[in-house]
């Protein structure tokens, strides 16, 4: 999954698969915090050069999504004074 230099950067886990997507986060990502959204938990974390979410169903605790957040208002809402430099 990483790279021959280190982790991945945001092109190659947007490549990746959803489990591959979250293997990534759990190895390379800093948890920053947690929202919630609809039926979701809705975890951030700083990855190596962006932002990534992993959406957890309430209740499951299965991972539905593990996507790049580049929207600055979502990011926000987890804390309102984030240092937004991936």
């Amino acid at each position: 999954m990483a790279t021959a230099g280190g982790p991945l950067n945001e092109a190659a886990f947007r490549a990746l698969g959803r489990k591959d997507r979250v293997l990534a986060v759990k190895r390379d990502g800093e948890f920053l915090g947690t929202r919630v959204f609809g039926g979701y938990h809705v975890h951030l974390y700083r990855m190596p050069g962006f932002f990534a979410e992993v959406w957890m169903r309430i209740g499951l605790g299965t991972v539905d999504f593990a996507e790049v957040v580049t929207d600055q208002d979502i990011l926000l809402e987890y804390v309102p004074d984030l240092d937004l430099r991936p």
